[in-house]
Formats: C-alpha cells, structure tokens, sequence
C-alpha cells in the first residue's frame, strides 16, 4: 500500500495558469507579468533592485537564478532515499522531482 494512497489532490498552481494564458496569447503587445524571472535585453538574470542588497546586486559571480523544475539533485536524492528506503532495489528507476 502505498505511503501516499491517503493525500488529497490538490488543485494546480495559479502561476502555471498565468503561464499558458501567456502562451496562447496571440496579441503582439501582451507583456509577460509572470512571477519569478526577469531577464535584460541579453536575456541574463536580473534581479530587483528590492530583492537584492546594492553588493549582491553588483556582484556578476553570484548566480540569482531559480531552480529548474526537476528541483536540487542533491534534496530529491535524500528525499528518495526518505521515502523509498535506502536500500530500495530500484532506486535508480524511481522518478522525482
């Protein structure tokens, strides 16, 4: 049985609808209001002067970019493990993310 077969599903991210309404969008002046990447005219990461202290700001060797949507291998890694136990024999055939 599994650990999960109890949980509720829950309804889809906002910001993911926000995202296709986007896309689909066939207007030339639609502007992209979705959260979380900005980018300059070189399509580099820029980050609110709001967000970040004037030295991180002016700092081009610090990376202020998100995650991917897969996450960091190292937590999905420990979570696996979590979850699906160490010694899971078909670990390396598990998917997560």
């Amino acid at each position: 049985m599994s650990r999960f077969a109890d949980l509720a599903v829950t309804p889809p991210d906002a910001a993911f609808a926000l995202v296709e309404a986007y896309a689909v969008d066939t207007c030339c002046e639609k502007v992209d209001l979705c959260p979380g990447f900005y980018r300059d005219e070189q399509a580099m990461p820029w980050i609110l002067p709001s967000v970040a202290e004037q030295l991180l700001y002016e700092d081009p060797t610090i990376n202020h970019e998100h995650l991917l949507l897969v996450g960091h291998p190292g937590l999905v890694s420990g979570a696996q493990k979590l979850v699906f136990g160490v010694e899971a024999s078909d670990i390396a055939r598990i998917a997560s993310i």
